[in-house]
């Protein structure tokens, strides 16, 4: 038998079930911030890659001096390593936003479980008002039949 009060523990799971809540509310929030960064760096690569890929094709048209050949090589070499930078920030946006979902998931449980003790805690809550009124219930048939059957004792 606890020695809290069935209300303060009712209150106190409540309570924990609305900070579940909170949690849940901040944790999409977040996955949804890491969901447009990670499109952000998705779309900045996916232009860049048609950049390189226009600089390229130019390449093959330029001039065949070793100067333009020279030129063009660093260019492609500049694009390549940027685009090696821009693949590399998209993999880190990957990741924080998997560690997002994840983090969703594990509020989602926890609120789970703060709502299922809330559920059990009203459920007996019910079951020992339903009890009470039972015994209420007995005690007035009781009370009844005792004064019925007192009133037939004196008649006679």
């Amino acid at each position: 038998m606890s020695r809290w009060p069935l209300r303060v523990v009712l209150e106190r799971a409540a309570a924990d079930e609305a900070a579940a809540k909170e949690a849940l509310s901040a944790a999409l929030a977040a996955q949804a911030q890491r969901r447009e960064e990670r499109d952000a760096a998705a779309v900045t690569l996916g232009a860049h890659l048609t950049v390189q890929a226009e600089a390229t094709a130019r390449a093959r048209r330029a001039g065949t001096s070793a100067a333009s050949l020279r030129t063009a090589a660093l260019h492609l070499a500049r694009l390549r390593a940027e685009a090696d930078r821009l693949a590399a920030a998209l993999r880190v946006r990957d990741a924080a936003l998997a560690e997002a979902g994840h983090q969703v998931e594990l509020r989602r449980e926890a609120l789970a479980t703060a709502r299922a003790a809330v559920h059990a805690l009203e459920a007996h809550r019910e079951g020992w008002r339903a009890a009470r009124a039972r015994a209420r219930d007995r005690a007035e048939d009781a009370a009844a039949d005792d004064l019925v059957s007192g009133r037939r004792r004196r008649r006679r």
